[in-house]
């Protein structure tokens, strides 16, 4: 029997840009495919990723934490990551652990995808909450 994803990722590419599209629960199933999608991403030169989150109906802390390492990666590449679009539960989860600052970004459209480097948004620099850091932890 084929395996069931519980998520499905789409990616497609524009220069150093990967725009992503996550549907359905990235949860214990789904974090090593998300998390292998990423690292080549990076790998492949697109240090800024943009994840389009508005069709992600599950996010647990195992997810988050992947999000979370995935965005230090492309950072520490000179990128970025950025969440895009999140449903209420995910925007209220990432509010409550600190990580809200450190993942969202304004909406990127397609004319943003020709402009120049330094107009792609940036990450907020501060740091997420001392409680999540110590769930994230906990939780690996």
């Amino acid at each position: 029997m084929p395996e069931q994803h519980t998520l499905g990722i789409y990616r497609r590419d524009h220069k150093n840009l990967a725009l992503i599209n996550l549907v359905g629960d990235l949860d214990l199933d789904s974090t090593t495919r998300l998390s292998e999608v990423l690292e080549r991403c990076l790998h492949e030169g697109a240090h800024n990723i943009d994840i389009d989150v508005t069709c992600l109906t599950f996010c647990d802390i195992r997810g988050l934490r992947v999000l979370l390492d995935a965005s230090a990666h492309a950072t520490a590449s000179g990128g970025c990551l950025l969440l895009h679009y999140p449903g209420p539960a995910l925007a209220q989860f990432l509010a409550l652990t600190g990580t809200d600052g450190l993942l969202l970004g304004l909406p990127v459209h397609t004319a943003t995808m020709s402009s120049e480097p330094s107009l792609m948004p940036r990450h907020d620099t501060r740091s997420p909450h001392p409680e999540a850091v110590a769930a994230l932890v906990t939780a690996t």
